[in-house]
């Protein structure tokens, strides 16, 4: 039967053609939607997993002091606390790699302690060139600068930056200036605040700047599950400072995001099931066209049974045929978001087999009308007339 099932469709390829591909649009865009809504979900879920953890934890007064730091440290559930206060310099940028050019530049330096670097570029993101900061750094006028940060400042490995420390004789200001070093750049990781840092060890910037008071310091939670059990208890046992989590936000975005899959693949089944629709067209207009042979067969001793699974099983072997041409029309737009996108679109066993039984379902229900319409043609009156 299979052998007959497949001359019937290559009896009219133009129409079998264009049945498969209405079919293979709809599976292929529900596969192309699908893998970029499991994409995004899971770099979503990478982000959220990197920021969940994390509490900031902002002075109410004029200063975090080292005290206080260390009252948060031992509250149960923190892994770590780290402070990154932000200095600001203007001056002259000077590049080697960039040979007399010299710009007026701003720079925003970020200080911390390179023991607790890892915390801030993950240390799975390598130095594309040159190395990330160590312990021996500590009281040197170095920097790791960041892929869009050494692009939008036009930096090399060695090139300089000016910091001006502004102090005062009486009331005769005096600008100091300090050159630091670039000793690394990072990889691009597509996380802008990671790509734009600049950062220099927080001892050389408290030896430049002793007065600069820390206003803000970033916590750790041990688990996530947690988060809000540590942020509560910050608020509660550590005076003269607020701390707050983004779990909120995150489990917002989480919900917004799973509605957006959803909606996408709703717009990827109605695609689907306008091919169904194509398909139950093709099948009735194949019975009728061939009323005369399928009346010769039952004239024969053909059962009605044979009839219905002959015809169902043409309409599953196109269905299934557009399945195969929908799985590879859903790879091509990877391709494109691989390329000009920062996460990478996941096409799931588990939506191969959703968009297979979906195909073979179409299959099926498109194919019972036209077979039961076929199984249920009078040998008799089918050879009179036709």
């Amino acid at each position: 039967m299979l052998e007959l099932a497949l001359k019937n469709i290559l009896r009219y390829k133009v129409r079998s053609l264009l049945t498969i591909a209405g079919i293979g649009i709809g599976i292929g865009l529900i596969i192309a939607l699908g893998s970029i809504g499991a994409g995004i979900s899971l770099e979503a879920g990478k982000v959220a997993k990197d920021f969940a953890g994390v509490i900031h934890v902002t002075s109410l007064e004029s200063n975090i002091s080292q005290e206080t730091i260390e009252k948060i440290k031992k509250i149960g559930g923190v892994q770590y606390v780290i402070a990154i206060p932000a200095y600001y310099s203007s001056g002259a940028n000077s590049d080697p790699e960039a040979a007399g050019s010299s710009t007026q530049t701003v720079f925003s330096f970020n200080a911390i302690d390179p023991k607790d670097q890892d915390y801030v570029v993950k240390k799975e993101v390598k130095a594309k060139r040159g190395r990330k900061l160590i312990e021996s750094d500590n009281g040197e006028e170095v920097a790791l600068v960041g892929s869009d940060a050494a692009k939008y400042y036009h930096l090399g490995l060695g090139g300089s930056m000016p910091y001006y420390s502004l102090s005062y004789e009486g009331d005769t200001p005096i600008e100091t200036e300090y050159d630091f070093t670039v000793v690394g750049i990072i990889e691009a990781t597509g996380d802008y605040k990671t790509d734009s840092l600049i950062l220099v060890p927080l001892s050389t910037m408290q030896t430049i700047e002793p007065d600069q008071a820390i206003t803000e310091v970033i916590v750790g939670a041990t688990d996530i599950k947690n988060v809000e059990k540590v942020t509560a208890d910050i608020n509660k046992k550590v005076a003269g400072v607020s701390a707050s989590d983004d779990i909120g936000s995150i489990r917002e975005s989480e919900k917004y995001l799973g509605q957006i899959n959803q909606a996408i693949m709703f717009l990827g089944i109605i695609s689907a099931l306008s091919g169904a629709l194509g398909l139950a067209n093709t099948m009735v207009m194949s019975v009728m066209e061939r009323r005369r042979e399928i009346g010769v067969l039952k004239a024969l001793g053909a059962a009605n049974s044979t009839v219905l699974a002959q015809v169902m099983e043409e309409s599953a072997i196109l269905s299934i045929l557009g399945w195969v041409l929908g799985f590879g029309l859903g790879w091509i737009p990877k391709l494109f978001v691989l390329r000009y996108a920062h996460f990478d679109p996941i096409i799931t066993p588990d939506l191969l087999m959703i968009t297979f039984g979906l195909a073979l379902t179409i299959g099926i229900f498109a194919g019972i009308y036209p077979a039961w319409k076929a199984a249920k043609l009078d040998p008799v009156e089918v050879l009179k007339y036709e």
